[in-house]
């Protein structure tokens, strides 16, 4: 028989296996049926022609299949990979669970998967699994399971982010070995690793006397876990004749390890001639961090010398800080009024102030000149009016009036207490033109009458108040005084009659010539001409006065010369820089915030009532420890911000950092830096873990595999129902066998 055939044959069995099961149910039905109403043969006859169906199934037609017998296998290839997190972040000297999700993406079940982690080394980190949950026994197709890692961070652990690897082993149903890895990065938190050197807890015995020594001891501390290299100190502001070291005054340290301190002491001789008051030493610090990045910073130590009574730590220093010109032009005889405010923008008081305005012959106080204050306190001012008025001899020309402040500082000299003295200048223009006499008398050829003039009738800067090292507009207006002539070809120059040490001329042109050349003006007539000038940076904040020459002629070309001066006031630009300074840029909820930069006053003049605030914009944040007062800073010196905030809340944080005082003249500064960072809440950690896992067993093959194939119930159920209808086909036909020879003798 062919295996077409038996395929065919095994089909129709089984076909005819049912229609027996069928007809079994109703068998006890149908025999006694068969004897009550005689349909016995019938039902012989439908068991015999099943019969010979099975036994004639040989010779049936063979049938192709339509379908392949041998299915293709699917392929088994599990792997293991990370869901999350991808990050973490701890701070330092904290401990951590996070909760890591991984999934099964491959075809078929993982077995006995094991997850291990590897710590970086050197990072201070310490990584472990807790309660075992790394053993994740089965993870079938597409399904997930967690596990609980443990992050614990070192006190000194050093800021950054670290990459550890996840490493999971696990077997496939044949028993095959695999490996998979994934990275998550660990980010560490550590306001208090990168510090600064510093020194502090500066002591000394108070007050010294000139020609004794004293010690000075001071703490030097490195605040955060940095280790520096080649650290030098160094001392400014000793002098023979002032302060000087008896010992060993530069300090060297090779390395300089984290959390280090060390009392420093230095022993100092004050001069005999030293006068009262205070001294500044300067402690430059200079060293390497591990990136090799110079690092510098400075700390300021006040010596207080008393020489007998005790002064104010800084003498005092009084300013001209209003001086308000007269406008227009003013004939003979007419008064004008010039204001002014003082101000003792010094420490100490001032005492025996005077103040004089230096009249001339032309131009005579009208109100006494001198005004003496006994004494003003420090930050007290004083508003002082003066009255002035021209004589007959005054020319049509502008006039400089001087006033100078003379003042006992509060220092003491070789020659007694020390004395200051300000000088400033307010311009005032005068028009005095000749008065003409009822008979003309013939002019004598050596003497010119009624010569014309030129003066400036008004001039103004703008700015009003010129900033060294800064351009600024100088406009003018030049008059003919004369009545009757006109004057031509005429030039003006101006020259600033003031020079600095290291620039030369204060004032110079822009794109401009200090020349200007005016063709005619006219009887009585005005010309107005405006240049472009520069003022040197290192101008001192004070009136400077500007020359102006003029050459012209007549109508009967006669040549002239006059020459007059203006005032300019010149004050130095306030510069104030802020250090480099970095906040991390994610943050947890209740973590503080270290903040630290240097404030160097990089200018010319003294800053003073420094602040320095943060401002959180919308963000909840604890500024207790954040706001600093500074106070004075001189020019040329720097000062150390070191604060610290919390966050409250969530969000994102726009921040900025405020830093605001007052420069020599009391004018309000305002300087800002922002930052922005992100506030985040602790994750909620699942205690919900697997405790009981399933292994995956290997699936069978060859023999075990039929024999597993044949313990499926779909198998051996359809494989007894079919044995059964065999069974009871044959009993059947024993049976009927029996009954038909029962018959056979019931008929004999």
């Amino acid at each position: 028989m062919s295996r077409k055939g038996f395929n065919l044959k095994k089909k129709y069995c089984i076909i005819l296996a049912c229609l027996i099961i069928f007809m079994s149910f109703g068998f006890t039905a149908s025999v006694a049926a068969a004897e009550n109403d005689g349909r016995l043969n019938d039902l012989e006859r439908s068991v015999e022609m099943i019969i010979d169906a099975i036994n004639n199934m040989d010779t049936a037609p063979a049938l192709e299949p339509t379908y392949d017998p041998t299915p293709t296998p699917r392929p088994v290839a599990p792997k293991v990979k990370l869901v999350g997190p991808q990050t973490a972040q701890v701070n330092a000297g904290q401990t951590l669970d996070i909760v890591i999700t991984v999934r099964n993406v491959g075809v078929g079940g993982a077995g006995s998967v094991l997850a291990s982690i590897v710590a970086p080394t050197d990072a201070g980190l310490s990584l472990s699994f807790v309660d075992s949950t790394n053993n994740l026994g089965t993870i079938n197709e597409n399904a997930e399971k967690t596990m609980r890692l443990r992050i614990a961070a070192d006190g000194d652990a050093k800021p950054g982010n670290y990459n550890v690897e996840l490493k999971y082993s696990y077997r496939d149903a044949n028993a095959v070995n695999s490996d998979e890895s994934d990275t998550i990065t660990i980010r560490i938190v550590n306001a208090g690793y990168s510090s600064a050197l510093m020194l502090s807890d500066f002591k000394s015995q108070g007050d010294i006397a000139p020609g004794s020594s004293f010690d000075l001891g001071a703490r030097l501390i490195n605040t955060g876990m940095a280790v520096y290299s080649g650290l030098q100190i160094a001392i400014e502001g000793l002098e023979p004749d002032k302060l000087s070291l008896t010992g060993e005054g530069s300090f060297f340290k090779a390395s300089v390890p984290g959390r280090y301190e060390e009392n420093l002491n230095y022993k100092i001789f004050v001069s005999k001639k030293v006068a009262t008051g205070t001294y500044p030493l300067t402690f430059k610090l200079t060293a390497k961090a591990s990136d090799g990045t110079e690092v510098a910073s400075s700390f300021v130590y006040y010596v207080n010398v008393n020489a007998g009574d005790i002064l104010a730590a800084d003498p005092a220093n009084v300013e001209i800080t209003r001086l308000t010109s007269p406008e227009g032009s003013y004939r003979p005889g007419m008064t004008f009024s010039v204001e002014m405010t003082i101000k003792n923008n010094g420490a100490a008081t001032a005492k025996s102030v005077k103040l004089v305005a230096e009249g001339t012959e032309a131009i005579v106080p009208m109100s006494a000149n001198t005004r003496i204050f006994n004494s003003i306190p420090a930050g007290e001012s004083r508003d002082i009016t003066f009255t002035f008025a021209a004589t007959a001899e005054a020319k049509s020309q502008n006039y400089a009036i001087q006033f100078s402040v003379t003042y006992q500082t509060g220092e003491e000299g070789e020659d007694g207490d020390v004395t200051q003295t300000v000088e400033q200048y307010a311009g005032v223009t005068i028009d005095n033109p000749p008065v003409p006499t009822e008979t003309p008398v013939p002019p004598v050829e050596s003497e010119k009458i009624s010569k014309p003039k030129i003066i400036v009738q008004e001039y103004k800067t703008d700015p009003g108040i010129v900033k060294a090292g800064q351009e600024f507009d100088l406009s003018l207006v030049f008059k003919n005084t004369h009545k009757a002539k006109s004057i031509s070809n005429i030039k003006i120059v101006l020259t600033a009659t003031s020079e600095t040490l290291e620039k030369g001329s204060v004032f110079t042109p822009v794109n401009c010539s200090n020349t200007v050349y005016i063709d005619n003006i006219e009887p009585q007539g005005a010309y107005g001409h405006k240049l472009r000038m520069y003022t040197v940076p290192d101008a001192s904040p004070r009136t400077y006065t500007i020359s102006v020459g003029f050459n012209y002629e007549d109508a009967e070309y006669n040549e002239y010369t006059e020459e007059e001066t203006i005032g300019v006031n010149v004050k130095q630009i306030v510069k104030m820089e802020i250090g480099d300074f970095t906040v991390p840029p994610t943050v947890m909820v209740g973590e503080p915030v270290s903040l630290y930069f240097n404030i160097v006053n990089s200018g010319k003049v003294q800053l003073s009532n420094l602040r320095v605030a943060i401002d959180p914009g919308e963000a909840e944040m604890d500024l207790s420890q954040a706001n600093m007062f500074i106070g004075k800073l001189a020019a040329g010196s720097s000062a150390y911000y070191d604060g610290m905030f919390t966050m409250y809340s969530p969000g994102a944080v726009a921040g900025t950092i405020v830093i605001s005082g007052e420069d020599d003249v009391g004018e309000e500064i305002s300087m800002s830096r922002e930052f922005a960072m992100t506030v985040e809440d602790y994750p909620v950690l699942e205690d919900n873990f697997p405790t009981e896992y399933e292994d995956v067993m290997p699936e069978p093959t060859g023999f075990a595999a039929v024999l597993e194939f044949v313990k499926r119930p779909v198998v051996w159920i359809p494989s007894l129902v079919i044995v059964a209808g065999i069974i009871i086909a044959v009993a059947l036909r024993i049976r009927f066998k029996r009954l038909r020879k029962q018959q056979g003798m019931l008929d004999e």
